[in-house]
């Protein structure tokens, strides 16, 4: 959450504001809406379907907070 604080007081430039919080509401929503389900489904027993699945929203979290990473510090180095 602190890295949410940051990138919308840390950046002055408005235009990345948009995308900043588009890639934070996408990895946010996969974890919510996707993860967590299949997380659930999981207690209950292993669930090959539910396995992949996982897999895949981890994958689609890796890739958005990735992203953002490169978009806030790629410049900087």
């Amino acid at each position: 959450m602190l890295l949410n604080f940051w990138i919308f007081s840390a950046d002055p430039k408005k235009s990345r504001n948009g995308i900043c919080l588009g890639l934070l509401a996408a990895g946010w929503f996969i974890t919510f809406f996707y993860s967590v389900p299949q997380h659930r489904k999981l207690e209950q027993g292993f669930e090959l379907q539910a396995h992949r699945k996982l897999l895949i929203s981890n994958w689609l979290r890796v890739a958005s907070w990735g992203a953002l990473c490169v978009f806030l510090f790629g410049k900087s180095f």
